[in-house]
């Protein structure tokens, strides 16, 4: 399979070229374009979380990605099984959390760190430009180790949490701080304006919102995920998706589009299905409802749940011994269970994914200040961030002018 922009712009690209360039052209994102098969992985007896991940990885992107590459790529980003909750019981929580950063972005960003390592050149120097936040955390972690990667966060008025102190440029790290003058949408035509550039002897991957490795790698902890619990699990199996993330929903209609056998996908709301968080993964989700009319209506079914609800069913799991949710897997899981039913019981599971650590909340996004305030919410760090700053300060500001960028980035060598 191969990536094709929304708006019918650029080349079709292979995984790796796709994520290198982050976008197809001035507007739109890559979308999956193609036939693939993923019940190959689903039903293949006994394999590893990491097996089923390269089985999908040589399966579906065959364009760059051989079976021997999709087995260093799976070791690389898919080496531990995510912890599940309650595998055997009506609602099992998968933890997608666990990683280095306590984010479902370290998958993503642990395979494009693989992608762009799999086959280096002497004296290659390639700079990821991305956005701080999860994502961005998780992109600086995975590249910390790999010496011919640098990372580029493009910053708004947001605090930039997440990131260690020994891995900034000014502490003899790889990793710059750099403030745009511009809001969201104007951040993301900069990062745009840079793919297939070359700035001061470094050559840009441009990892911003919507890029394509991200949406690759939550299909593959769909279709993963499922495959292991179906072992467990007889009967119908329902995905509760995160609130308000486009990128989670995008996933799981290509998953099933792909032929994961789902029953259906839950969201947490029954009104509008998103929001715009992630207004680049929603253009994949438009795309997917034009091509299919009338498909989504019977794929996906929604319960409207309150903050209380969300707040309560958090705590609940906390108190059995899982672990803390954030705002959106909280949300997910108490519409699971509204959604489950008595009738259901005993032959209907409903799938909840624990997608970040709650010390990735905002107070300033929907709900945050509420959360944040809760009784009982944990204020630690994930483990992998332990030290980390808790607002690192800007290196420079700059316009949104890719000159006065490579100007930037020759002054740090």
């Amino acid at each position: 399979m191969v990536f094709k922009g929304t708006k019918g712009s650029g080349l079709a690209r292979g995984l790796s070229e796709a994520a290198m360039w982050g976008y197809p052209g001035p507007e739109g994102v890559f979308a999956l374009s193609g036939e693939g098969d993923v019940r190959q992985a689903v039903y293949s007896p006994e394999s590893s979380f990491t097996e089923t991940a390269a089985i999908l990885l040589s399966t579906l992107f065959t364009e760059d990605i051989d079976p021997l590459l999709a087995d260093r790529l799976a070791e690389r980003a898919f080496s531990e099984a995510p912890a599940i909750v309650g595998r055997e019981e009506a609602i099992p929580v998968v933890d997608l959390a666990g990683g280095p950063t306590g984010s479902s972005a370290d998958y993503g960003a642990a395979l494009l760190a693989g992608l762009l390592s799999a086959r280096p050149k002497k004296g290659e120097r390639r700079l990821i430009a991305a956005f701080p936040g999860p994502w961005g955390a998780a992109l600086v972690e995975s590249a910390s180790d790999i010496e011919s990667l640098e990372v580029l966060l493009i910053c708004g008025e947001e605090d930039i949490r997440g990131i260690k102190a020994q891995r900034l440029a000014r502490e003899g790290g790889k990793v710059l701080l750099v403030g745009l003058r511009a809001d969201r949408k104007g951040r993301v035509d900069f990062l745009r304006s840079l793919c297939g550039r070359r700035l001061a002897g470094r050559d840009v991957v441009v990892a911003g919102p919507g890029n394509p490795v991200d949406f690759a790698a939550h299909l593959i902890l769909h279709v993963a995920a499922f495959a292991d619990l179906r072992r467990a699990a007889a009967g119908e199996i329902f995905a509760a998706l995160p609130a308000e993330s486009s990128l989670g929903l995008a996933a799981g209609l290509w998953a099933w589009r792909l032929g994961l056998p789902l029953s259906g996908l839950l969201l947490p709301h029954a009104d509008r299905p998103l929001a715009e968080a992630d207004p680049e993964f929603g253009e994949l989700v438009d795309r997917f409802g034009s091509e299919r009319s009338g498909l989504l209506g019977s794929i996906l079914s929604g319960q409207d749940v309150s903050e209380a609800e969300a707040l309560a069913a958090r705590d609940e799991l906390a108190a059995r011994g899982g672990p803390w949710l954030d705002r959106s897997s909280s949300l997910a899981l108490a519409a699971a269970r509204r959604h489950l039913v008595p009738e259901l019981l005993g032959h209907t599971h409903i799938v909840v994914s624990r997608h970040g650590h709650p010390y990735w909340e905002r107070p300033s996004a929907p709900g945050g200040a509420l959360w944040k305030a809760a009784a009982g919410a944990p204020t630690e760090r994930p483990a992998g961030l332990a030290g980390a700053l808790a607002d690192a300060r800007l290196d420079a500001t700059i316009d949104a002018d890719p000159k006065r960028l490579e100007a930037l980035l020759e002054s740090f060598g």
